[in-house]
């Protein structure tokens, strides 16, 4: 990256302003105006920031009925990790959020909103593992 003050550092005080470009002050401009506007939004309850995207893998700690539907194969207390995909992240008028997870390309049939990440969702396995043990202990 070009160093933008450094003609500013090796001349006298009266020269530091004609040494530094315009478009030094303009990215800095820029660059306030943008956090004004992201902070504005997050004032009005209109910027969210996720855990991660649509699309990403995530890890889903649940019993296999809220996933697979195959009831009698499992006890209800059974606990299994699950590879993920996010498909959707929504955010309701009401306040609510839901975020929608496919395994094995079906639909996770449990309620799941952004506040389950680090509880029952997790960004990697190793973290998901480490819950499911904790949970077993």
């Amino acid at each position: 990256m070009e160093k933008l003050s450094q003609d500013a550092i090796n001349s006298n005080d009266n020269e530091v302003y004609f040494n530094v470009s315009y478009s030094y002050y303009k990215d800095i401009a820029d660059a306030l105006n943008k956090l004004k506007e992201y902070e504005d939004l997050e004032e009005r309850g209109l910027l969210i920031k996720l855990p991660c995207k649509v699309g990403d893998t995530v890890y889903l700690l649940s019993n296999p009925v809220n996933v697979t539907n195959f009831e009698e194969e499992y006890n209800e207390k059974d606990i299994l990790i699950f590879e993920c995909e996010v498909q959707s992240i929504s955010k309701y008028k009401d306040g609510r959020n839901q975020v929608r997870l496919y395994w094995n390309n079906k639909f996770v049939g449990c309620y799941l909103t952004l506040e389950h990440f680090g509880k029952v969702i997790f960004l990697t396995r190793e973290e998901a593992e480490k819950a499911s043990e904790e949970e077993n202990v």
